[in-house]
């Protein structure tokens, strides 16, 4: 803070001092006392803008926190809207196939379901080949043309087929 002391007691003077930055004026002669008070108040004020700037800044902090963790639950609610819906569709193709006894409208009515729920263009089931443990062959499938699908097998040491094992 900025008290300016001088014989100087006209108000354009004040005016002057306080437009070029100084907080206080005291005009000679004046009391020690008073510009001791002067000066402890310039200083209560400086101490309470430190504190103002200081509290500034940790609700600015605070605010980039709640922030950053607003972002973080809006992807984690977009993510769990997104798994509620899988689990839904999962649902769905399960009710739709339990009423199924026997194999072959059971399998139609997954993969069936599978396409129209998953809105894919096409799906395919596969089973281990009963001769060759070893390899996943095509059972049955739909919206593939050709002959390729039912070509179509992988062995079960495959990096795809040990990943979905695990999920």
């Amino acid at each position: 803070p900025i008290v300016v002391v001088t014989a100087r007691d006209q108000s354009r003077d004040l005016s002057h001092a306080l437009d070029i930055g100084a907080d206080d004026y005291l005009s000679k002669p004046f009391e020690f006392e008073e510009l001791l008070a002067r000066i402890k108040n310039m200083l209560r004020i400086k101490n309470l803008q430190d504190s103002i700037i200081k509290k500034t800044e940790q609700v600015n902090a605070a605010n980039q926190q709640i922030s950053h963790l607003n972002q973080v639950l809006t992807e984690t609610n977009k993510e769990l809207k997104k798994k509620v819906y899988d689990l839904h569709n999962v649902f769905e193709i399960s009710f739709k196939v339990m009423g199924q006894t026997e194999v072959e409208s059971l399998v139609n009515t997954a993969l069936l379901n599978a396409l129209g729920i998953f809105t894919a263009k096409s799906v395919m089931l596969l089973l281990q080949d009963p001769d060759e443990t070893t390899i996943f062959k095509v059972f049955e499938s739909r919206g593939f043309f050709g002959e390729k699908a039912s070509e179509f097998s992988i062995p079960r040491d495959d990096k795809i087929v040990k990943y979905l094992e695990f999920i």
